[in-house]
């Protein structure tokens, strides 16, 4: 049975997340999350619904490495289920491309989860996880527009630029990204379906 907590926490919007304590006070067995998850079906209801948020995919090349470290440990110590696809090690002939890769393979394939990738700037994941159908990546530079993010694209996949945000900063906008709910606003609604429709076949 989920505590009072879990339950209080599911219907937060950024306005009160931001007024909240660090996700550490939250009791161990907080697992549930209000989001409006991506359909194969393709269509949105606009319609926020309970689902388990249980794996988080996680991904670094070697100029995210270190802080992919802190945050695998945030994430464990949050109660959240992860899968780190690497980098393993520090490694500086990895690329971008190959982790990013991973991470959005995963995130198109289980609808309730999440990705988090990180390179130096964020924009190299950016690119490529966004290659992917039903992936939408946003790049997080600070904590309000990973919530926007959240509340009016239903992101599920954060991209950080490991190189020019703290830890601190790091973990403020993981926070806001897990626990931020789509709105289900008509107009964002919309704005998703026309995403989801196009096509993009050769150039002429």
């Amino acid at each position: 049975m989920d505590s009072p907590c879990c339950e209080a926490y599911c219907c937060l919007s950024y306005e009160d997340l931001s007024r909240r304590r660090s996700p550490r006070t939250i009791h161990s067995n907080f697992r549930k999350l209000l989001i409006q998850p991506f359909r194969n079906s393709g269509s949105y209801t606009g319609q926020a619904e309970e689902v388990h948020v249980m794996n988080v995919y996680l991904g670094a090349d070697h100029r995210g490495y270190s802080l992919k470290v802190k945050i695998k440990a945030w994430l464990v110590e949050w109660g959240y289920e992860v899968e780190d696809v690497g980098a393993h090690r520090f490694d500086p002939a990895d690329d971008y491309v190959d982790v990013a890769e991973k991470v959005a393979m995963q995130v198109a394939n289980d609808k309730t989860s999440r990705g988090i990738l990180l390179c130096g700037s964020g924009h190299g994941v950016d690119m490529t996880a966004n290659r992917f159908p039903g992936v939408r990546a946003i790049l997080g530079f600070n904590t309000q527009v990973v919530a926007q993010g959240r509340e009016h694209e239903d992101a599920n996949v954060l991209c950080l630029p490991a190189e020019w945000i703290t830890p601190v900063e790091a973990e403020e906008m993981v926070r806001l990204f897990l626990f931020t709910r789509f709105s289900g606003k008509e107009r964002y609604v919309k704005r998703l379906v026309k995403l989801q429709q196009i096509r993009i076949g050769p150039l002429k």
